[in-house]
């Protein structure tokens, strides 16, 4: 029981950060929420198809992030302050992918523990037979 809620209170933290990097970033897409069944590791040990959906999310917004950085620097060197320019260009995408990746060490560390505890309850299931 007391896994089933540690696992819920990650899965609501995933839902949590996309919604606010999706509110800071100023995006209208929507996050993707993990269905109330997602406590649940599948028996075959293949991901969540939510947890697919995120990591394809991540995965988009972080080619976003380096487009825009992309755009913002050459767009740095049509100006005079070129190095402030790229310092803060530099600055505004390592926000944003930093975002992304707590958001994905979080998932990570979502899968293991629904992978290990799909593991514990094989070799219980093992043990009982």
């Amino acid at each position: 029981m007391k896994r089933c809620a540690s696992l819920a209170a990650l899965v609501l933290m995933v839902v949590a950060l996309d919604a606010a990097a999706a509110a800071k970033a100023g995006s209208t897409a929507e996050p993707t929420a993990a269905p109330e069944a997602a406590a649940g590791a599948a028996a075959d040990g293949r991901p969540e198809p939510w947890m697919v959906a995120e990591r394809a999310r991540i995965v988009q917004q972080r080619q976003v992030a380096m487009d825009e950085f992309t755009a913002a620097q050459k767009a740095c060197w049509q100006k005079f302050a070129v190095n402030d320019c790229l310092r803060r260009a530099q600055l505004a995408r390592r926000e944003k992918v930093d975002l992304l990746q707590r958001q994905e060490w979080v998932l990570n560390d979502l899968e293991r523990r629904l992978r290990t505890q799909a593991r514990l309850k094989a070799l219980q299931d093992k043990q009982q037979n």
